[in-house]
């Protein structure tokens, strides 16, 4: 099992206090606070960031303007940034699963930096702890054999929750 707890609240942390536009702008300025090295920028593909992790770690970098303009974010891009945090040894499908101390470890030391989780609000993961800022939203998202750490864009974060008590299902991905 590989997982960095301090590595995650730090840059959690440094989300809360970042002043977000959520224009690509964001990326390096955050990237370079937060001591993540740019592994890929293009148009298509996104942007891939490598976070100063204890393990060999990545942090995907969603846009989607034309989603965020429908949700009221004319001239934002950015989505989110999604940090791998934790992961199982192997990472392969197969990888035994991660310990069940682990999320209450990851969330325990998120509420010592952050304060106390937001009241959940119907249509977000069960699966995920949020802690909601005006300029952001911060979650833990726990699967079997990873932990995400998720900085989003608050609109997009939004427009999932309307989308699934609308029973539109699952969160949107951005294009």
């Amino acid at each position: 099992m590989r997982a960095d707890v301090d590595g995650a609240a730090r840059i959690a942390r440094i989300a809360a206090e970042f002043t977000w536009t959520w224009t690509k702008a964001d990326v390096p300025r955050f990237a370079m606070l937060a001591d993540m090295g740019f592994i890929h920028d293009d148009a298509i593909g996104g942007v891939l960031l490598r976070p100063d992790l204890a393990f060999d770690s990545l942090c995907f970098v969603s846009d989607d303007a034309r989603l965020l303009d429908r949700c009221g974010g004319a001239g934002e891009s950015i989505v989110d940034f999604e940090v791998v945090v934790a992961s199982s040894a192997s990472g392969e499908d197969n990888s035994p699963p991660l310990p069940a101390t682990l999320h209450r470890e990851f969330s325990t030391r998120l509420t010592t930096e952050l304060g106390a989780r937001s009241t959940p609000v119907p249509g977000e993961r069960a699966e995920a702890d949020y802690w909601r800022r005006e300029k952001v939203v911060i979650s833990l998202l726990y699967r079997e054999t990873a932990v995400y750490l998720e900085i989003t864009n608050p609109r997009y974060q939004r427009f999932n929750e309307e989308t699934a008590r609308a029973g539109g299902g699952a969160p949107i991905p951005p294009t």
